[in-house]
């Protein structure tokens, strides 16, 4: 994931966790904090088989999700970052260890400068 970031293009990854076997991983999902009230708004997910989709729900202009959980990631890509991106964004993958469903989040702190005017 990306850190500090000048108004530019950010790609935000989500990758398989180490020593989860393939076959045992449900589902992959980016999410980011919001400031105003730290609920966490979903960007991109894959579930099973399917592939990664774009869930910003256009709050993110021409942003895009690519990858699956059989490729072991998704991306999510915002083509011009504001500082309306800055923030905190988190990594959550679901599997099983045997029978029962485990989640592993992983986070970073994306900051977004401009210059000024």
């Amino acid at each position: 994931m990306g850190s500090n970031v000048t108004g530019g293009l950010v790609e935000v990854t989500c990758a398989f966790p180490s020593g989860v076997a393939a076959e045992d991983l449900l589902a992959l999902s980016i999410e980011r904090v919001l400031h105003r009230n730290q609920a966490q708004q979903e960007l991109a997910g894959a579930r099973g088989s399917g592939q990664a989709e774009d869930k910003s729900r256009n709050n993110v202009p021409g942003s895009s999700a690519s990858g699956s959980v059989q490729q072991r990631s998704i991306k999510f890509t915002m083509p011009q970052t504001t500082c309306n991106d800055a923030g905190m964004y988190i990594c959550s993958a679901q599997y099983f260890v045997g029978t029962i469903v485990t989640t592993a989040t992983s986070s970073k702190s994306l900051t977004v400068t401009g210059e000024r005017s």
